[in-house]
C-alpha cells in the first residue's frame, strides 16, 4: 500500500514537471517573436575556403629572466627602493642595520690585535728559552768532555806506577836469589836474605793493590762519564721539549690570530652584506609581507627580514613570457615551436607574433572544493615567449589573449556560426531560393566560434540569412532580402530608422532609459564608437573581435534569441564588421 502511494505521488509530480516544461516552453515561444513580413533580412553568402579552428585563451605575462635577491644575514632593514622601479645591475636596492656587523668588526679587531701581540711575545719566550738550553747543553757536553780526559790521564798515570812497582818487584826478586845464593855460600848471613825475602813480598803485595785500585779507578771513571752522558742527554731531552713548547706556544697563537683575521674578514664581508645590490638589471618586485597566500604588503623601513629567505626579484625586461593554462581538449592542436598571436590589454590594437617554447606533458588537476564535490578540469600549462623588446612596455602581471591555430579545414563550406540555429534539435539555416528563405536542414562541423563548417546541405554560393526568420520563412510570407554593405548604405544614407528617414525619430530623442533610438551618423565599424545599444547587441551576435568576444563573455545568449534579439542596425553592423572574414 505504500509503495503504490510513492509510486502515484511520483507519478503526479511528474505530470506536473510535464505541463509546467510546456507551459514554459510555449511562453519561450511566444516571447521569440520572427521576421515579419516586409522586413528587412541581412544576408550573406556561404563560401569555400579554408577554415581555422584557433584556441583563444588568456594567460599571465611573466619575465622568461628574473633573478631572486636573497640575503645571506637577518636583520632590520634601514632602507630600501621603491616596488616596481627600474635599476641597473650592481645598484642598491636594500639596506640593512649595520650596528651589529660594525660592532662584531671593531671587537674582533681589538682580539686580532692581542692575539698578534701575544704570539710575538711567545716567539720572544720560546727563542729565549732555547738560547738557555742550548748553553746548558754545551756546558754539560764541555763536562763531559773535561771529565773523560781527566780520567784518561790518571788511568795512565795508574798503568804506568803499576808498570814501575812490577819492574821494580822484578829487581827485588833478582836481588833476593843472588843472596839466597851468597847466604848458602856462606857469604852474607841470613837474616839479609829473610829481610829481602820481606821486602819482595810487601812488594808484591803493594802491587797487588795498585792493580786493584787501577780497575776499581778505571770502573768509577766509566760510571762517572756515563752519568754525565746521561745528564748531557737529559739537557738535550729537556731542550728538545723547550723546542716543541715553544713551537707549540707560536703555533697555537698563531691560529689564534689567523682564526681571528678568518672572523675579521668575514664580519668586514658581513658589514659589506647589508648592501643588497641588484645582481642584473631590471624591475624590482618586492617580496610581500605577511596578509593570506603571500598577498601582503611589500617591504618597508623597520620590517625584519631573515637569512636566505628572498626579498626581492629582479625581473629583466627584454623578453617575456605568455603562462596560460589550455583544457585537455584544447591540447593536443598545440605543438612546440608553433607560431600564435598575442593581443596585450595594454596595448590595444598591436598583435605580437609569439611562440610556443614549453608544453606541460602532465596534467594538473586543481583540487577545487565545491557543492558538486572535486573538481575534475584537467589542464596543461603552456608556454608562450613574446619577441625581445628593449622598450620594455609590458609588463610582468597584465594579460595577454593568445590566439593559436589549432588545425586548418581545408575547402569546407563555412557560414557565420550566428547563421545556423537549432530547431528541434537540428541545425538549420535560411536560404534563398526564388525570391523566398527556405528552412533548410544542414549538418554543421567544426567551428572556430566565428564560422561553422557545413558538411552538408548547403553548398557554395547560396544566399543566406543572419536574421531567425522562424516562421516566417515556412510561410512563405514575402521578405527583402538585402546584402550587407547595402544594407549599411541605406542605414548611413537615409535607412528605414536613421535619423532623417520617413518615420525616424528626430535626432537625439531618447528613449524611456534615456538611450538613443537611434545613433545619428554613419553605422559604427569598431566596438568602441557603438552606443551601449548597440554593444549589447553586437555581443549577442558575437562578432570576431576580441574586446566583443569579452562582451559576449559578460553578456551571454543564446545565438538563435540573440539573432533575433538584435536590431536591423545591430545586425548591419555585424555585416560590415564580418565581411572580410569571409574572402
Amino acid at each position: 500500500m505504500r509503495a503504490r502511494t510513492i509510486a502515484g505521488g511520483l507519478g503526479v509530480v511528474v505530470v506536473m514537471g510535464a505541463v509546467g516544461a510546456a507551459g514554459w516552453q510555449a511562453r519561450v515561444r511566444r516571447a521569440r517573436p520572427a521576421a515579419k513580413a516586409d522586413e528587412m533580412v541581412v544576408t550573406t553568402t556561404a563560401k569555400r575556403q579554408d577554415l581555422l579552428i584557433t584556441i583563444t585563451q588568456t594567460g599571465a605575462v611573466a619575465a622568461k629572466k628574473s633573478t631572486p635577491v636573497v640575503p645571506e644575514l637577518s636583520g632590520r632593514i634601514q632602507w630600501v627602493c621603491e616596488n616596481g622601479v627600474v635599476v641597473a645591475a650592481g645598484e642598491a636596492i636594500l639596506r640593512l642595520d649595520p650596528t651589529k656587523a660594525q660592532e662584531d668588526a671593531t671587537d674582533l679587531t681589538v682580539r686580532c690585535d692581542e692575539a698578534k701581540r701575544r704570539k710575538e711575545q711567545a716567539d720572544v719566550v720560546g727563542k729565549a728559552r732555547m738560547k738557555e738550553m742550548r748553553l746548558r747543553l754545551q756546558r754539560a757536553e764541555d763536562d763531559v768532555a773535561a771529565f773523560e780526559r781527566q780520567q784518561a790521564v790518571d788511568l795512565r798515570q795508574a798503568s804506568d806506577s803499576i808498570t814501575f812497582h812490577a819492574a821494580e818487584l822484578e829487581r827485588l826478586r833478582q836481588e833476593l836469589e843472588v843472596k839466597q845464593r851468597l847466604a848458602a855460600k856462606g857469604l852474607i848471613a841470613g837474616t839479609e836474605v829473610e829481610r829481602e825475602q820481606a821486602t819482595v813480598k810487601a812488594a808484591e803485595f803493594a802491587l797487588k793493590r795498585e792493580r786493584s785500585d787501577y780497575e776499581l779507578k778505571k770502573s768509577q771513571a766509566a760510571a762517572d762519564a756515563s752519568t754525565k752522558r746521561r745528564t748531557v742527554n737529559e739537557t738535550s731531552r729537556d731542550m728538545m721539549r723547550a723546542r716543541t713548547w715553544s713551537e707549540r706556544d707560536v703555533r697555537m697563537t698563531g691560529n689564534e690570530v689567523d682564526n681571528l683575521k678568518l672572523q675579521l674578514e668575514r664580519a668586514n664581508a658581513d658589514l659589506g652584506k647589508t648592501t643588497l645590490t641588484a645582481p642584473i638589471g631590471g624591475l624590482v618586485m618586492l617580496a610581500p609581507q605577511g596578509g593570506w597566500m603571500g598577498e601582503g604588503r611589500a617591504l618597508r623601513m623597520g620590517d625584519w627580514v631573515s637569512q636566505g629567505r628572498e626579498v626581492a626579484e629582479i625581473i629583466s625586461l627584454g623578453q617575456m613570457q605568455v603562462k596560460l593554462e589550455l583544457d585537455q581538449s584544447q591540447i593536443t592542436g598545440v605543438r612546440m615551436g608553433q607560431a600564435v598571436q598575442v593581443s596585450v590589454e595594454a596595448l590595444p590594437g598591436q598583435v605580437l607574433q609569439g611562440r610556443v617554447t614549453a608544453i606541460g606533458q602532465t596534467a594538473r588537476r586543481p583540487p577545487v572544493q565545491g557543492w558538486m564535490g572535486v573538481s575534475r578540469t584537467a589542464t596543461f600549462p603552456v608556454t608562450i615567449d613574446l619577441p625581445p623588446s628593449s622598450k620594455s612596455l609590458i609588463r610582468p602581471g597584465m594579460r595577454g589573449s593568445v590566439r593559436i591555430v589549432a588545425r586548418r579545414v581545408a575547402g569546407a563550406i563555412v557560414a557565420p556560426s550566428g547563421c545556423v540555429f537549432r530547431r528541434d534539435g537540428r541545425s538549420v539555416v535560411f536560404v534563398q531560393r526564388n525570391g523566398a528563405f527556405v528552412r533548410t536542414e544542414v549538418q554543421a562541423g567544426e567551428s572556430n566560434g566565428e564560422y561553422t563548417a557545413i558538411t552538408k546541405g548547403l553548398k557554395a554560393g547560396d544566399r543566406i540569412a543572419l536574421n531567425d526568420l522562424g516562421a516566417a520563412a515556412a510561410s512563405g510570407a514575402p521578405l527583402r532580402a538585402v546584402r550587407r554593405l547595402r544594407a549599411v548604405r541605406r542605414l548611413r544614407g537615409g535607412a528605414p530608422g536613421a535619423p532623417g528617414a520617413p518615420g525616424a525619430p528626430p535626432a537625439g530623442q531618447t528613449g524611456a532609459k534615456g538611450r538613443p533610438l537611434t545613433r545619428p551618423g554613419r553605422v559604427p565599424e569598431r566596438l568602441d564608437e557603438a552606443s551601449p545599444r548597440l554593444r549589447s547587441d553586437w555581443a549577442r551576435l558575437g562578432l570576431a573581435s576580441g574586446a566583443t568576444r569579452s562582451v559576449a563573455r559578460r553578456r551571454p545568449a543564446p545565438p538563435g534569441r540573440a539573432a533575433r534579439q538584435a536590431s536591423p542596425a545591430a545586425v548591419a553592423a555585424f555585416g560590415l564588421a564580418t565581411q572580410g572574414r569571409l574572402r
